[in-house]
């Protein structure tokens, strides 16, 4: 420390740290990438096994199939990468057709999945019908932007985009239906 300190060269602090105590420096833990993922479909695995089921989450696709298929696509990669299964379907016309079917699904979470257009017109009323039909939890898939106090104030819980916290939204969707980590 001294010879740092001093203003010592690269080869002086070199013969000062040959001459003091030999420094040990413990290596980093070796992780996987994926590691954490892993452990979430561990979870949900372990789920399955005590209930008879995967966790699940419901689609609550907005409109046409092609206005509603890349948001809903994203939810469900985003989703089942921790492990919980999502319930696609073709896309609901109006607010009282997707809370009917959210109903029969017997899930507790949604995510709403549209196009900016349709999340324009549709995203309020329908979940406003989500919330009333019993959703627990409701996402949204996509960046509200300057929408975000409607949206929050019609009923959606959360928002889920890239550069979201992936793994953080998973590890609370799996503690919201009950499966331990």
């Amino acid at each position: 420390m001294e010879a740092a300190t001093g203003g010592a060269t690269r080869a002086g602090l070199t013969a000062a740290l040959a001459r003091g105590t030999p420094a040990r420096v413990e290596p980093l833990p070796r992780h996987r990438l994926h590691e954490s993922f892993e452990a979430l479909r561990d979870a949900a695995d372990r789920h399955k096994l005590a209930h008879g089921s995967w966790p699940t989450v419901f689609l609550a696709n907005i409109g046409p199939v092609a206005q509603h298929t890349a948001r809903a696509t994203y939810a469900k990669n985003l989703f089942e990468a921790g492990g919980i299964q999502t319930l696609g379907n073709n896309g609901f016309p109006d607010a009282e057709s997707v809370a009917a079917a959210f109903r029969a699904s017997g899930t507790r979470i949604a995510v709403l999945c549209g196009s900016d257009a349709l999340y324009e017109a549709h995203a309020a009323p329908f979940a406003q019908a989500l919330k009333a039909a019993g959703v627990e939890h409701l996402f949204l898939a996509g960046n509200p932007g300057d929408r975000r106090a409607d949206l929050t104030a019609a009923g959606i819980d959360e928002f889920v985009s890239v550069g979201c916290d992936v793994l953080s939204v998973l590890r609370a969707t799996l503690a919201r239906l009950g499966v331990p980590l």
